[in-house]
This record gives C-alpha cells, sequence and structure tokens, in this order.
C-alpha cells in the first residue's frame, strides 16, 4: 500500500480549501507524489496534526474527534485508488493497522500516562499489551488462530442457535434410542406404518364424529331391492296347442258332448218316448205327441246349437291368439324396461353411497397409497356401466319374436298354414335366458350394496355403539400419538442432528480454548521478553543510565497486559516520572514503537507515520534518531516523518538512498484557502539562471504591460546578494550543508579547485559585486529607479562572466579531465 497524494482537504482546521494539484509540483511543472521517504516540514499549528488525524480515521485507527468539526470533505489517492470523506464517512477504509501512528496519543495510551504503571484500562500496562497483541507477528497469528477459532466457534452457535438450543420430551428421546440402530429402510416403514395407523385411526374417530351425528337419519335408509321379471316366455305346448286346434272339430265335439250331457240328464224321458215311438205312433213325436213331419224344424235347431258353439269356439281360439300375443308383448315391454328401472335403482343407491359417505366405512386403500382416490365415490360404481350396457343390448329380442307374432296373427283367419313355430320359440327362450341372467348379475350387483347397507345401518343407527367405538379408537389414538408427532416433526432427523452439533460444538470449543491457552502463553511468557530485548536494543544506541526489566501484572483484566521496570545501574527502582528526563520517557516510547513493530506482520505493505517524534531530544540523540528512523525505509512501504524542528529535518533530508522526498506546510490565511502542503524545490532552485535571464525576463515584463522598475530592482538585487554569498560557501570554500558530505570530500580532493581558476582580477571584482550586494543603496528612495537597475544590471553581467568561466571545464593539453562536481545547485 503507498499512499499518493492528499488530492484535496476542504474544512478542517487550518486547511480550508487545499487541492493537491495546485500546490505540489516541481520546477518543470509535473505534479509531484509522496515516495517511499518522506519529509513534511511546518512549523507549529500549520496541519500536520490534522493530516494525521485524517488517516488516523480512514483507518479505523481513531475517529475524528466530536470534540471540533469533522473535515467537509477530504480525497487521497492510495495506490490506484481514490478514497473520498463525504463530512461523515469514507468510501472506503483502510485497513487497520495498515499506518503505524507514533505521536502523543501512542506514548499516552501505550508507555505512559502521567508517570503510573497500572494495570486499569487506559493505563500503559493495559493498552500495550493489547497494541503488542495487535502488531507482533507471531502474536496476530496465535490471536488470529484463536480468533479464527472463536469465531469458527460463534458462527457455528450463531448459525445453529436454534437447533442447539431446541428440547426434547422424554417419549422422544426413548423413541429415537429404539430406532436409531435400523437403517433408513426399516426406519421409513416403521414411520409409514405409524403414520398409516396413526391417519387411519383419526379419520375413522373424525367419520365416527359424523355418523355420531346420522343415527336418526341412517336408520331410515332403505334397502335396495332386486329387479324382478313379471312375464315369461310362452311354455312350447301353448303355441302347439293353439297352431294344430281346429275349430269345426271342436265345434262337434262340443256339440255332442252337449247332446250327451242332454240325454244322459233327460234319459228317463228319452226311454219313455222312444217306448211310444215303439207303439206305431212314429209318426207323432214320443216326447210332445206332435207329428214328425216338421224334422226339417228340428234339424234347423240342431243346426243352429251347432253354429252358436262353433262361433263361440272361435271367439275362444281368437282370445287364446290374443292373449299369446300379448304375452309376447309385455315380453318386449318387460326387456325395454330393465335399464331404466336398474338405474332408477342405481342412482337411488348412489344418492344414498354419497350422502352419508359410505365410502369412508367402505373404502379399501391400494397398498402403498397415501391418499385416498378423489373419485373414491365412483369406485364402487365401475361396474353399473357394464352392466347397464349389457341390460340395453338385452332390451331388443330378436326377430323371431316378431315372425312368432305375424304367425298368431294368421291363425284368426282359420286357413293358415302351420309356421316352424318351434324353431322361433327356441329363439326367444334362449333370448330370455340370457336376459335372465343379465338380470341375475345387476341383482348380485344391487344385492352387494343392500348388503353394505345393512352392515352400514346395522353399525351407525345405534348411537351408543358408535360412542364405544370412537371411545376405543381415541384410546389406539393416544398410543400412536407420540410416535406419529416425532416422525410428523421429524425428530429422528433433529435429534440425529441435535447430537452431532452438540459433538461439533465441543470439539470448536476445545480448539478455541486450546488456541487462547496458547496465545495467553506466548504474550505472558514469550512476548514481553522479546519486545524488551528490542526496547534494550534500541535504547544501547543512546547513552542511557538505566535499563529494562519485565513487570508481571497481578489481577490482569481483559486484555492481556505488558508493562516494565525501570532500574538503574545500582539495582534501584525507578518511576517513570519522577525518575526519568521527558527526553529519556520520549526514547523509550520510542524504543517501545520499534520494538513492537520489529516483529508486526506484513510489513512490506504497511506505512510509518511520526509526528514530531522529538520531544526534549537533544541535537546528538536527534541524529541518532534520524538514523534510526532512516533505517526503517527499506523494510515498509512508506515512512513519514512530520516535523517543525529545522535540525531533525536537515539530518533527515541528508538520507539517500533512497533520498527523503521533501515537502513543507504553510499556514495562510483562510482568504487564500488556509494552509497547503507545497512540493519543496528549493534545491533545485537555479540562482544562477534567474540571474542570467534577468534581461529577457525584463523584456518580458515590458512586453506583458507589468514591468516595475523597483519591482526588478528588488528582486534582483536580492538574488544576487544570495548568488553571490552561496558562491562563496559553497563553491569557492567548497562547503554546501545541503550537499551530501560524499559530494564534498569529493570536491575537496578535487585537484581541479574552483578558486584556483580565479585571477587576482577576478576576486577583485568578486569581492567589488559583494560589496555592493551589502551596501549599496539601490534601493534607496532617492536614487533613481533606472540608474539603480542599470548599475544592478552591470555588477550581474560582471559577476555572469566570473561564474561561467569557472563552471567551465579546464581541458588541459593531451589529457580530458570530467566535469569538476560543483557544490550543487542553489
Amino acid at each position: 500500500m503507498k499512499i499518493k497524494k492528499i488530492s484535496k482537504i476542504v474544512g478542517y482546521k487550518s486547511f480550508h480549501d487545499f487541492k493537491w494539484s495546485d500546490f505540489c509540483k516541481a520546477a518543470d511543472g509535473s505534479e509531484q507524489s509522496f515516495n517511499p521517504f518522506n519529509l513534511l516540514f511546518g512549523e507549529n499549528g500549520c496541519g500536520k496534526s490534522s493530516i494525521s488525524e485524517i488517516l488516523k480515521d480512514i483507518t479505523k485507527h481513531t475517529p475524528f474527534s466530536d470534540l471540533c468539526s469533522k473535515p467537509t470533505s477530504v480525497e487521497l489517492k492510495i495506490d490506484s485508488n481514490i478514497h473520498t470523506y463525504n463530512g461523515t464517512s469514507w468510501n472506503n477504509y483502510l485497513p487497520q493497522n495498515s499506518i503505524l501512528f507514533f505521536d502523543q496519543n501512542f506514548i499516552d495510551d501505550n508507555v505512559h500516562t502521567n508517570g503510573e504503571r497500572s494495570n486499569e484500562r487506559n493505563k500503559h500496562s493495559q493498552n500495550a499489551g493489547k497494541l503488542l497483541v495487535e502488531l507482533d507477528a507471531e502474536a496476530i497469528t496465535k490471536k488470529g488462530t484463536e480468533e479464527i477459532k472463536k469465531q469458527a466457534l460463534d458462527d457455528f452457535e450463531t448459525a445453529n442457535y436454534t437447533k442447539l438450543n431446541q428440547s426434547f420430551l422424554p417419549q422422544d428421546l426413548e423413541i429415537y434410542a429404539q430406532i436409531k440402530g435400523q437403517n433408513d429402510e426399516q426406519r421409513n416403514q416403521f414411520r409409514r406404518t405409524n403414520v398409516d395407523n396413526y391417519k387411519n385411526t383419526n379419520d375413522t374417530i373424525e367419520e365416527l364424529k359424523v355418523r355420531r351425528t346420522q343415527t336418526v337419519a341412517v336408520s331410515t335408509i332403505t334397502t335396495p331391492s332386486s329387479i324382478s321379471l313379471n312375464v315369461s316366455v310362452p311354455a312350447i305346448s301353448s303355441l302347439e296347442e293353439i297352431f294344430k286346434r281346429k275349430i269345426e272339430n271342436e265345434t262337434v265335439l262340443k256339440a255332442s258332448e252337449q247332446i250327451t250331457l242332454h240325454i244322459q240328464k233327460h234319459k228317463d224321458f228319452i226311454e219313455k218316448g222312444l217306448q211310444i215311438l215303439d207303439a206305431d205312433q212314429k209318426d207323432n213325436c214320443p216326447f210332445c205327441l206332435q207329428s214328425l213331419q216338421g224334422q226339417d224344424d228340428v234339424i234347423a235347431a240342431y243346426n243352429s246349437f251347432f253354429n252358436q258353439e262353433y262361433k263361440q269356439q272361435k271367439e275362444r281360439f281368437i282370445d287364446d291368439i290374443n292373449a299369446l300375443k300379448a304375452q309376447l308383448k309385455s315380453l318386449v315391454d318387460e326387456a325395454r324396461n330393465l335399464p331404466i328401472v336398474f338405474n332408477q335403482t342405481m342412482d337411488s343407491i348412489q344418492k344414498v353411497w354419497i350422502d352419508y359417505e359410505f365410502s369412508k366405512v367402505f373404502f379399501e386403500k391400494v397398498p402403498g397409497s397415501e391418499e385416498k382416490s378423489e373419485n373414491e365415490n365412483l369406485t364402487f360404481f365401475t361396474e353399473r356401466k357394464n352392466i347397464n350396457d349389457k341390460l340395453v343390448q338385452i332390451s331388443l329380442y330378436p326377430e323371431e319374436l316378431v315372425t312368432l307374432e305375424l304367425a298368431l296373427e294368421e291363425l284368426k283367419k282359420l286357413d293358415n298354414s302351420t309356421p316352424s313355430y318351434m324353431q322361433l320359440h327356441k329363439a326367444i327362450e334362449e333370448h330370455f335366458v340370457n336376459m335372465t341372467s343379465a338380470l341375475n348379475e345387476a341383482n348380485r350387483y344391487i344385492q352387494s350394496f343392500a348388503e353394505k347397507f345393512e352392515l352400514f345401518k346395522a353399525k351407525y343407527s345405534n348411537i351408543e355403539t358408535i360412542v364405544q367405538e370412537i371411545e376405543v379408537k381415541q384410546t389406539q389414538l393416544s398410543d400412536l400419538h407420540f410416535t406419529y408427532q416425532f416422525f410428523e416433526k421429524d425428530l429422528f432427523n433433529k435429534i440425529a442432528e441435535y447430537n452431532d452439533l452438540a459433538t461439533r460444538k465441543a470439539a470448536l470449543k476445545e480448539e478455541h480454548s486450546s488456541a487462547k491457552r496458547d496465545l495467553e502463553t506466548y504474550i505472558n511468557t514469550h512476548a514481553p521478553t522479546l519486545v524488551l530485548d528490542k526496547m534494550m536494543h534500541f535504547l544501547g544506541r543512546f547513552n542511557l543510565s538505566f535499563t529494562l526489566q519485565p513487570h508481571r501484572v497481578t489481577n490482569a483484566t481483559v486484555d492481556i497486559p505488558f508493562a516494565f521496570k525501570i532500574m538503574d545501574a545500582n539495582g534501584q527502582e525507578r518511576n517513570i516520572k519522577a525518575g526519568l528526563s521527558e527526553g529519556e520517557r520520549q526514547l523509550i516510547s520510542l524504543a517501545f514503537f520499534f520494538a513492537i513493530n520489529e516483529n508486526v506482520a506484513d510489513k512490506a505493505n504497511k506505512v510509518l507515520l511520526f509526528d514530531d517524534p522529538i520531544t526534549s531530544l537533544d541535537a546528538a540523540n536527534l541524529k541518532i534518531l534520524s538514523d534510526v528512523i532512516f533505517e526503517q525505509v527499506p523494510a515498509y512501504s512508506q515512512v513519514f516523518v512530520f516535523t517543525h524542528h529545522p535540525l531533525f529535518s536537515k539530518y533527515l533530508s541528508k538520507k539517500e538512498n533512497p533520498n527523503p522526498n521533501k515537502f513543507g506546510i504553510l499556514k495562510n490565511v483562510p482568504a487564500f484557502g488556509g494552509s497547503f502542503i507545497f512540493f519543496d524545490a528549493a534545491r533545485d532552485y537555479d540562482l544562477h539562471n534567474d540571474l542570467k535571464n534577468c534581461h529577457t525576463g525584463l523584456m518580458a515584463s515590458a512586453m506583458a504591460g507589468t514591468l516595475n522598475l523597483e519591482e526588478c530592482a528588488l528582486r534582483y538585487g536580492h538574488l544576487l546578494r544570495l548568488s553571490v554569498e552561496r558562491f562563496i560557501k559553497n563553491e569557492l570554500l567548497m562547503w554546501n550543508k545541503d550537499d551530501n558530505f560524499s559530494v564534498i570530500t569529493t570536491n575537496l580532493k578535487d585537484t581541479q579547485s574552483k578558486i584556483r581558476r580565479l585571477s587576482d582580477s577576478d576576486l577583485d571584482n568578486i569581492e567589488k559585486v559583494f560589496k555592493y550586494c551589502n551596501y549599496a543603496n539601490f534601493l534607496h528612495a532617492d536614487k533613481e529607479a533606472s540608474s539603480a537597475l542599470n548599475e544592478l544590471l552591470a555588477h550581474i553581467g560582471n559577476y555572469l562572466v566570473i561564474i561561467d568561466s569557472i563552471r567551465t571545464p579546464v581541458i588541459l593539453p593531451s589529457v580530458v579531465l570530467p566535469p569538476a562536481i560543483g557544490g550543487g545547485t542553489s
């Protein structure tokens, strides 16, 4: 991670409206950015701590204080990302401890607070231990392991909170123990059996409750009756007699029978008459003694008697024919009526069946089916259509019946021939047999319902019987309830899962406890010694008269404590406040900061920031501290040093590889945007070049209409004086304090010393220019600006000739010398 720039700060303390792009530029106009090593110099109150506070807030190290206004807006460029603050929060925060801060707050929180060493919160032992855990790489690893284990335990408990906190009844645990050894199929079969029994028993109870309210109505249900045939096929003998009967024979027979009866009735009378006739009274009737000459009348009387009998026989014959025809017609009518009667009977049955829900009593589920059929009422009536179809088909007699009817009709003519009535009768009789068979099937079907009706009535017409059955079923249901609920609530899997989760929780808890013990052992035993050793290594670079020893703090609080004692050369403990100077306490604070960061994890992605770390340090200790800070640069992503101290700034600015990137912070009035950060390009300022271009500068100002002679005299006069002073000190005397010492020594070793290139007249001219700059009154109010400027330009010209000659490399015969290393640019 690298902080590239602070793009803007608006409305925060001394910064009112700062934009990086306006101020942080090099001489060539290119925008500068922070490097691995950065030095920011500024006086007190310019805003150094404000920048530190901004970086603390974005890393969640310390939020902006509520005691003053928070920034209106801030924008930082970190790596390739833009981080913005909108007055309340950042769009993207940095990881905590990605920037390690050393400032007064660090000292107060972690090393000493008013000189007290205490185990209470906000005392140095407490916060020091907490910081040690946060920064020590091994402690972080162990703490990370402990947190991972703790988080795993917490996540596990949170994710399974409901399951881990559920309770089970003893009966449920007994059922679980009973079947936990079974395989899935066995448990499923056990469940299916119980569920079926439970549901069936429960359904039966509900059904019985309904039946209990129907007892009166059930007793009035009419049991369906069988369908009967009221006709039969005429006997073959009847047909044979009718087709063979002769009316004349019958008539003579009847007449003979009548005469015989008459004679038998009047036998005595007739015998007396015949005796009279034998007595020679033959001409007279023996009965009435009248003449027998009127015999024709007698014969006519007998004929009349015969004809009357014949007529009666004929009428009887026709009646017998019509009776046979009527019997045949009844066969047809009855056959056609059978489907109608059958369907009427079935409609009545089906209505009662549905109204009283017979299917719930007589329905039998298909094995393995979970639910009854949605059309379970229709299950019992599937044969109805088949039987009806048979009855419809059998309701139509064959053509032989019509033929027989016609033959009977022909008999009435008395002169017809006898047809083959036996074959006709056989066909009709076969059809009647088939019809009777279909009817029997229909009646068996109806009877099957009649039996169910009787069973239903017997079962549900007596309320006491129903109540008793309900009680029996409820007892059975109670016995099945726990097992049913066990599976209904999926308690087998829940109990099994609970047992598994409890086992896993116990394992996670033990893992966390082990990691926590490991961390505590490291922090309490190993880490303090390591930190103190590193602190003493740092303090050993300074001339101090005390050492540090571990201090075991009793009654530890939540955080792991870390403390030390300060011992003098005589083995006496010193009080951290009364026994040490402010500078010594500062060095102890720095020692602790460097020690805990020595083993910090992922240094290459962390930033060190020092905010004026030089409290009460003398010049010698400032030099040592600058060395220690510079030694940290290669290990970290970046190092920032904020300081107001010029000497400390000079020490740091002389460091090389990497060279510090220098920035300044200037306080400014609100009207001009308040404080601003700027790129410190003073080392790159070429005074000589500005003097050389003074004439073109004058021309450019004149052409732009902005030339002011007094301003130019003031500007170039002071530039000339500064350039002369630096030339004498840095180049002639070869002592440029801004140069690295290796450059100075190189110049001293240079046999081509610049002072050797000057003639006596050159030195005289330089002396004249130097005196002119120090004593001339070219800016005096009474002196004309144009003459003062001309004099100044003349001195500048003479001075530049000398400078150019001395800076031009000298070419010796046969030897080409490298350019002399000058004192650097000013």
